[in-house]
């Protein structure tokens, strides 16, 4: 062997001993995306914000290989290469905090988001993965999803342990910010563990009982059920995994806005369509009546137009508050951010039901890119939108299925939520009259009349 060729050797051979090290929670900002963490991973399709995103669809398309590409040189992947890179990138993420956190959990939202609708888009792509990569989802999702647990309950205090009967005596600055960090995370998991975690805890507890609700292991042991629960299905658990990383954003220094429903409806109101308390924001709430309208009664015979009414006079209540108020437009933002998972959910419900995608487009899309001053709620807006977000080119969206553009218009409200959330981050905008208070509250003015 030559001098030239066995530098060349021992250059490759250096590479890879330093990329399989694996593992340094890399994350870059909006419009910028992290490069192959491993020479030998498949290149996969879109741009990626996080080194986890990206290593989430390379071993899908690893996975969905053909049997050329088995051969190829450049395609020589391992599941052990995969394997180790998601352990110590999973913790590394589990070492970050503060802001560090919050940017990764930021972008790892979008990714997997973009990773939905790539592996809709592309019937190559299939989420039916063999047994390794569907094993290394979920520890990754079940580690990613533990992790927000450190970010809430700081060493400091000694997590729950650090109570001291905080229901009974009189409220310290200690005890208030343990409260708020019990609350903080009860919200961030009520939905993903279902049981009621914020709703029994706002009634008032027992110190002891509170270290049974959201003490670290009972809440772990929650979410491996929860994920244990939709192993099986790789979509599901990529599902599962972005909305509590959209909850971790809108959560993150200022859980309060989303315990506390910022919807107040008038009781006539609810006694006609009901109170649903998914819906974070007034303007979610007063959507999903129109998505799902209530059964004709006599005292609902004029649901719709009242419906209609209300969401004109939400939405020119948004339009004047975000100039006038960011306190108040930044909450409601964080609130909305959660409330749009909840709204993709119920659109592909109602698709399930036969309802027209012309019907949901112009109850909830139109309305939501109204809201963002984006103008109608079109395909090519949309995929302009998450163009720019790194997707890159979909293929073929005007021949796509009813529900891949659901989704793809959902996504783009995503991206767009989040672009005009994270200015307003270190804002919190928790209002008046609530158990638990932040470090710092900036009070929101009363909405205008």
């Amino acid at each position: 062997m030559g001098r030239r060729a066995f530098r060349r050797v021992l250059l490759f051979a250096t590479i890879l001993l330093v990329a399989a090290g694996g593992g340094a929670a890399e994350v870059k900002p909006p419009g910028q995306y992290v490069g192959a963490p491993h020479p030998l991973m498949t290149v996969p399709r879109g741009r990626y914000r996080t080194s986890m995103g990206w290593v989430i669809a390379s071993m899908i398309e690893f996975d969905n290989r053909g049997l050329f590409d088995s051969f190829n040189i450049f395609n020589l992947a391992k599941p052990e290469i995969y394997r180790d890179f998601v352990a110590a990138e999973s913790a590394h993420i589990a070492g970050l905090r503060g802001q560090a956190y919050f940017r990764y959990a930021e972008g790892f939202a979008r990714d997997l988001a973009q990773l939905q609708i790539l592996t809709l888009e592309n019937d190559r792509l299939s989420l039916a993965l063999s047994s390794i990569p569907r094993a290394i989802l979920v520890d990754l999702s079940a580690a990613a999803i533990g992790t927000g647990i450190k970010h809430v309950l700081p060493a400091k205090r000694a997590g729950i342990e650090a109570l001291n009967s905080v229901y009974l005596e009189e409220a310290t600055e200690r005890t208030v910010l343990t409260r708020r960090d019990v609350l903080d995370l009860a919200t961030r998991y009520d939905t993903l563990l279902g049981d009621g975690l914020a709703g029994r805890i706002a009634q008032g507890v027992s110190d002891g009982d509170l270290r049974d609700l959201v003490s670290e292991s009972a809440i772990s042991a929650g979410i491996a059920q929860a994920v244990a629960a939709n192993s099986a299905s790789p979509d599901k658990l990529l599902d599962l995994l972005r909305k509590q990383m959209v909850m971790d954003v809108a959560a993150h220094g200022c859980a309060c806005v989303l315990d506390t429903r910022i919807h107040e409806a008038p009781a006539a109101i609810q006694a006609v369509f009901g109170d649903n308390g998914e819906y974070h924001t007034l303007l979610g709430y007063l959507l999903s009546i129109k998505l799902v309208p209530p059964d004709s009664t006599i005292l609902n015979i004029l649901s719709g137009p009242q419906a209609t009414a209300m969401l004109n006079a939400e939405l020119a209540k948004l339009r004047a508050m975000e100039g006038k108020n960011a306190a108040r437009y930044s909450a409601y933002l964080r609130g909305l951010l959660v409330d749009l998972e909840t709204l993709e959910r119920a659109q592909i419900a109602a698709l399930d039901r036969g309802v027209a995608r012309s019907f949901l487009e112009g109850t909830v899309i139109n309305v939501l890119f109204g809201f963002f001053a984006i103008g109608g709620g079109s395909m090519a807006q949309a995929v302009a939108i998450l163009s720019n977000a790194g997707y890159g080119a979909l293929d073929n969206y005007q021949t796509m299925s009813d529900e891949l553009q659901i989704r793809i218009q959902m996504a783009a409200l995503r991206e767009t939520a989040l672009d005009r959330l994270l200015p307003h981050v270190p804002t919190c905008g928790c209002g008046a009259g609530l158990a638990v208070a932040p470090t710092k509250v900036i009070k929101g003015a009363p909405p205008e009349d």
